[in-house]
């Protein structure tokens, strides 16, 4: 047989066009047998690659709150707005120190009584301290006023305080993209996490001892003050649009050597 290629007009003598505009060239392909025998073809047209990218989706801040500086109790609440926009998004860090290890563990979070989800916690126990860290999530929450209750499994002997953040374009349906943490002792503050999703937004929760601290390149502050009672730097950041998935360092610099932890979490844009 003999490949040979062919193409055919309509019955109007023009060439039909097809979605978007784009032209349908509409093409005999065929062989040649050296008698009429029976045959059979099957052909298919493979599409190109669109050359227009999907639109882009990224995740807008909201609103920041936080909680007295000082609190010595085993809870601890306070007043936070979330604006008018969709795929709603709330975030809750909690920072707690104490002598003891098992009180610096958050039982739980509410939102106007609604529970939110744990994310994950983090906790550094050096010399007698415990400093510990914890990230909570309510997807797509009504808008208004919140009171936001934590809860620690134990009264602090230094402090436990909290601060919450909140934001549009998050998927409701799979919100967290990623998380990590780590502690140490040290004057860098480094926790390294790796999104999933393309132009997530990457928040954390850190404390250290040494005060006061620096946020690191990149960065937005969203929180970064002293408690009262005990001294300690506690602050929220967020890294806004991690635009290509992979790994990124959530980092803070205090001025000395100390006891430090963090707690960081990725967020998924809204399909």
């Amino acid at each position: 047989m003999v490949l040979r290629q062919g193409r055919r007009r309509d019955q109007t003598g023009s060439v039909p066009s097809g979605a978007h505009g784009a032209t349908n060239k509409e093409h005999h392909v065929y062989w040649t047998q050296v008698a009429a025998q029976n045959w059979v073809l099957s052909a298919v047209s493979l599409r190109p690659a669109s050359s227009t990218p999907p639109p882009t989706t990224t995740i807008a801040f909201d609103a920041v709150s936080s909680s007295a500086t000082g609190n010595t109790t085993n809870t601890i609440s306070w007043s936070h707005n979330i604006g008018n926009g969709t795929n709603r998004f709330l975030a809750v860090c909690t920072q707690a120190r104490d002598t003891v290890a098992g009180d610096v563990a958050v039982t739980g979070v509410t939102a106007n009584g609604f529970p939110l989800t744990k994310v994950r916690a983090d906790l550094r126990t050096n010399g007698g301290t415990s400093l510990g860290t914890e990230l909570w999530y309510l997807p797509n929450p009504g808008i208004g006023a919140y009171t936001i209750t934590a809860t620690w499994a134990g009264a602090l002997s230094s402090y436990g305080v909290g601060s919450a953040t909140s934001y549009f374009g998050v998927d409701p349906a799979a919100p967290i993209d990623a998380h990590a943490g780590s502690g140490g002792t040290a004057t860098a503050l480094a926790t390294a996490i790796t999104t999933v999703a393309p132009h997530a937004l990457i928040t954390d929760c850190a404390i250290g001892q040494a005060n006061p601290m620096t946020i690191g390149t990149g960065q937005t502050t969203r929180v970064n003050r002293l408690t009262t009672g005990t001294a300690d730097s506690v602050g929220v950041s967020t890294m806004n649009d991690k635009a290509v998935a992979g790994t990124e360092t959530m980092d803070w610099t205090q001025v000395a050597a100390q006891n430090w932890v963090l707690s960081a979490v990725s967020l998924r844009p809204a399909p």
